[in-house]
């Protein structure tokens, strides 16, 4: 149902039937063509490396959406507690918290929202202002624009995986909302960190505005591809398990598959 409403499930049943080096080649085409949409408005140069930065930080939404899709469907067992039943164990050696499932997924969608929030809202003033250090001339629109072919890039690598391939039948609610912080956090710490360096040259901002031309252009290409090189080689170790057979209960459509999901 949830893949029918974001048009997403005929996508998700080819991806059942294709082999996992199939998957894996459609998904990595499709995540190197969104990280290199903005090649476009930077060799017309009307983006620069500053712009750069301000669309791979938006990206940071398209993955907290995504994550919250699937704390929401995520189907893998939390961690049992004597009885078998779900449980939450918090900090301080105190006893478990049995939560039946509804809940906990209620519970981490909630503590996630808070919780990247802020490390987004945080990321987001130091990417703010080195972007501006860069120069930035692009506009909403073309922000937009690049993020939803970003937002497209994880729906899909989340059609193809989590919903097609069964991941998140092995995966439960609290697993699903820690896994986009060591691929968020790696990528944007190397991203940032390399043009924290290009900042201090070719991109500065002066009285006149951005530097314009060549000098612009250069360490915003660098930027560009930097990112898409990590964020492939993260993408395929995080799906490495998607190369085993699709479980069969996990087919798209099929009347196990629509009572869970």
């Amino acid at each position: 149902m949830l893949l029918r409403l974001l048009g997403l499930q005929a996508l998700g049943s080819l991806a059942a039937t294709l082999p996992p080096r199939a998957a894996r080649s459609a998904t990595l085409l499709v995540l190197v063509l969104a990280n290199t949409t903005p090649l476009w408005a930077v060799a017309t140069g009307r983006w620069g490396a500053g712009d750069v930065l301000v669309v791979f930080w938006l990206e940071n939404v398209a993955v907290g959406v995504w994550t919250l899709v699937r704390i929401a469907t995520a189907l893998g067992a939390l961690a049992p507690t004597r009885r078998g039943t779900p449980a939450i164990a918090f900090a301080g050696g105190g006893p478990a918290i049995a939560l039946p499932a509804v809940v906990a997924r209620v519970f981490f969608a909630g503590f996630f929202c808070v919780h990247y929030g802020a490390f987004t809202l945080a990321h987001g003033i130091f990417t703010w202002r080195l972007a501006h250090r860069l120069g930035t001339t692009g506009s909403v629109g073309g922000y937009l624009l690049v993020l939803l072919a970003l937002v497209a890039s994880h729906g899909v690598a989340t059609a193809v995986y989590w919903f097609a391939r069964g991941e998140r039948l092995t995966t439960g609610p609290q697993q699903a909302m820690a896994q986009p912080y060591g691929r968020v956090v790696v990528l944007h710490v190397v991203v940032l960190g390399s043009a924290f360096l290009l900042a201090g040259g070719a991109g500065t901002v002066d009285a006149a505005g951005p530097v314009a031309g060549s000098t612009a252009v250069l360490p915003a290409v660098a930027l560009v591809v930097l990112k898409t090189l990590i964020d492939s080689g993260l993408h395929l170790r995080a799906h490495r398990a998607a190369d085993a057979p699709v479980p069969a209960a996990v087919t798209v459509g099929s009347p196990a598959t629509e009572r869970a999901g």
